[in-house]
């Protein structure tokens, strides 16, 4: 279920980015253009970790194992609901050009999330996607405050 959803997303967000560019040729502001690649970066890197993921889930392995992929599991739901949010945010943004604040405020959570999901499925053995890297070097471009000074404790 989370594996399609995550597909259809990837596939919406490719038309929100281009959507973007088209506005942001027409005068929308640049910065919401780069926001919503990032969003549509990270759609891509989490639908690439739940093809791994969930081939790690039909091919279970030692008790240890399992544990670490339930893990990544944990860190893609993570990954997945930080996106929705950031998508949100983008589409506020879009929609309405109130500026960048709501994007600067969840950007740090979602560099965290992406993080947290290549240190997980590096844990359980399982291949790094290239996007998921792009996607964390890209939200680690925001803002230098961290998702612990928006919520007063770690995401």
């Amino acid at each position: 279920m989370l594996e399609q959803r995550v597909h259809q997303r990837a596939g919406l967000t490719f038309w929100t980015v281009f959507a973007t560019v088209v506005v942001a040729g027409c005068g929308g502001d640049p910065a919401a253009g780069r926001a919503g690649h990032t969003v549509a970066v990270g759609w891509r890197a989490v639908a690439r970790a739940e093809e791994s993921i969930g081939a790690a889930e039909r091919d279970p392995g030692d008790e240890q194992r399992e544990r670490q992929v339930r893990a990544a599991r944990g860190a893609l739901a993570s990954a997945h609901d930080r996106l929705l949010e950031a998508e949100r945010v983008v589409q506020i943004w879009q929609d309405t050009d109130t500026g960048s604040m709501g994007w600067t405020t969840v950007l740090p959570c979602l560099a965290l999330a992406l993080a947290n999901l290549r240190d997980a499925m590096l844990a359980a053995g399982l291949p790094e996607p290239e996007e998921l890297d792009t996607a964390e070097l890209m939200a680690e471009e925001g803002p230098a405050h961290s998702c612990v000074e928006r919520h007063g404790r770690p995401q």
